[in-house]
């Protein structure tokens, strides 16, 4: 992820590894219910201000869905709660005096997320198919305060508590393909994605006997393109690897993502 300074804020590189495991499974005739738990590692530098973190992260997550029949194509229903818990670790270098500190800092903190699609499955061949789809969702960040160690430019921060909405609004398409025995699925995602209300964090500071001031961070883009690209390949009747790419872009800000994964039926 890189995100583009403002004149306040310095330009922020961001470069993030996980792993997700989860199941799912069918109730009833129409629902499918299910969960998972992840772990992500998040390495973020800021050139500018010679400062780094390490974010190690743990979610897990509950979601469930269910379709309904709507003239010729099934309306579909999913949501879905994900909460994550943060380790973070800081570092940043100054000189005071002409004389070098490296100052760190360990915190936590945690992030709760709500989210709600609807779609609607249009088929265009027996093998192809196109799916408006319209989302909302809702997040939640916390983190607790800290007092950074390594010298007389430390920083005491307050805890903080901000909150973000967003809609979703787009087109997803997909296509079965045989390849001699072996059956694939490619899929491809358009998408605009809007936040609502502050879209900027902003964090209450002082140094040790100084007075309290406040940094803010490079807002949130108001709008965003979301591009998404995957293909699945039927390595066995119950076995599919998948490979995916979603990116998105904005004014000063871009996010790109790959994924791999693999997925079991029994």
């Amino acid at each position: 992820m890189h995100v583009r300074g403002d004149g306040n804020a310095a330009e922020l590189v961001q470069h993030r590894h996980g792993l997700v495991l989860g199941s799912d499974r069918a109730v009833g005739d129409d629902w499918h219910i299910g969960g998972a738990l992840g772990y992500s590692d998040a390495d973020i530098d800021i050139d500018d201000r010679q400062s780094e973190a390490d974010i190690r992260s743990y979610s897990g997550a509950l979601f469930g869905g269910r379709s309904f029949q709507a003239g010729s194509g099934p309306l579909a229903l999913l949501g879905g709660a994900i909460h994550t818990r943060h380790n973070i670790d800081t570092r940043r270098h100054t000189r005071v005096a002409d004389a070098p500190q490296r100052l760190t800092a360990g915190y936590g903190g945690h992030t709760t997320e709500l989210f709600i699609e609807l779609g609607y499955v249009i088929a265009l061949s027996p093998r192809s198919s196109l799916a408006p789809f319209v989302g909302l969702g809702w997040s939640e960040v916390r983190t607790s305060g800290f007092t950074e160690a390594g010298g007389s430019a430390a920083l005491t921060g307050q805890r903080t508590h901000d909150t973000q909405s967003s809609s979703a609004l787009g087109l997803r398409g997909q296509t079965e393909v045989v390849l001699g025995q072996t059956r694939g699925l490619l899929k491809a995602t358009l998408g605009w994605q809007h936040a609502f209300g502050e879209r900027g964090a902003s964090r209450t500071l002082a140094f040790a006997g100084g007075q309290a001031f406040t940094v803010a961070s490079v807002p949130l883009a108001r709008d965003a393109a979301i591009v998404e690209l995957g293909a699945d390949l039927q390595i066995t009747p119950s076995t599919t690897l998948g490979l995916g790419y979603s990116g998105q872009f904005a004014s000063g800000n871009r996010e790109h993502r790959g994924v791999l994964s693999l997925q079991w039926h029994f």
